[in-house]
């Protein structure tokens, strides 16, 4: 069978194809007392405190991150300047903490620690770091999660999230 070469033409195939596309898939939420239908996108979130520790002053040496969060404690050493972007400079004892490193294709005098992530919702938290073994900075925080839902007040998911300021 052959097509006619009018089917084949941009005006007809452009049409037919973003026909045969999808729209973004949406989930509906439970329908609300008043009757009303909530639609929800499915944008995803995480539970989670993020202390900031782009302020400290990073310079060449060896540290070592100690976090107590609600007594169990988690520490990590770094050297800087970090190793080749291949090869992660953080090492934690445990998997409850991410250390963000930024700067590993600049200049060493460029790289820093940007930030901890712990993947829990602690009540206390203590941040004590040290280089080459001095006291560099240390704080307690009582982090005020607040909680969002990304996909509308009816939908899921619900997420609770802190976020915190390691100065010197």
């Amino acid at each position: 069978m052959r097509i006619p070469s009018s089917l084949l033409s941009p005006l007809f195939i452009i049409p037919t194809l973003l026909g045969c596309s999808s729209a973004p898939t949406m989930q509906a939420a439970e329908q609300p007392h008043d009757g009303s239908l909530a639609v929800c996108t499915e944008i995803g979130c995480v539970d989670g405190l993020t202390i900031d520790l782009s302020q400290l002053s990073w310079e060449p040496g060896s540290y070592q991150i100690d976090v107590a969060a609600d007594g169990d404690i988690t520490r990590c050493q770094v050297t800087l300047p970090l190793p080749p972007c291949s090869n992660p400079g953080t090492s934690c004892d445990g998997t409850g903490v991410q250390v963000g490193e930024s700067g590993c294709a600049l200049a060493p005098s460029a790289h820093s620690l940007t930030e901890l992530r712990l993947v829990s919702l602690p009540d206390n938290v203590e941040v004590t770091v040290t280089r080459d073994g001095a006291p560099f900075a240390s704080r307690r925080f009582t982090p005020n999660y607040q909680v969002s839902r990304p996909n509308g007040p009816r939908c899921e998911p619900e997420c609770k999230s802190a976020n915190e300021l390691l100065a010197p």
